[in-house]
């Protein structure tokens, strides 16, 4: 039972789709983690990013901050522009 779009009607709030989900990991990345005690990559870059974004009050000082800890960051544009940015991708 999904109860989530059931209470975001009752409640009134913006009913969000749930399309946005994350991709799952898969047995190999998994593996690779344990084998070497470490953090599954995309979990490592998600914890990186909303540590800057968390600490940061403007874009330019989150994207500042996200490159000083070793993230490389690059600037996703709106459809056929390329001064419009909306969104970052990081690895």
């Amino acid at each position: 039972m999904v109860l989530a779009p059931q209470l975001e009607v009752k409640y009134g709030l913006e009913q969000l789709s749930t399309v946005h989900a994350t991709r799952g990991y898969d047995q190999a990345e998994k593996a690779t983690a344990v084998r070497d005690e470490r953090e599954m990559h995309r979990s490592f870059l998600a914890r990186k990013v909303r540590a800057s974004a968390s600490a940061s009050a403007t874009e330019a000082e989150f994207v500042r901050r996200a490159r000083d800890t070793g993230l490389l960051v690059r600037p996703r544009y709106a459809k056929n522009t390329t001064d419009v940015v909306v969104g970052y991708s990081v690895a």
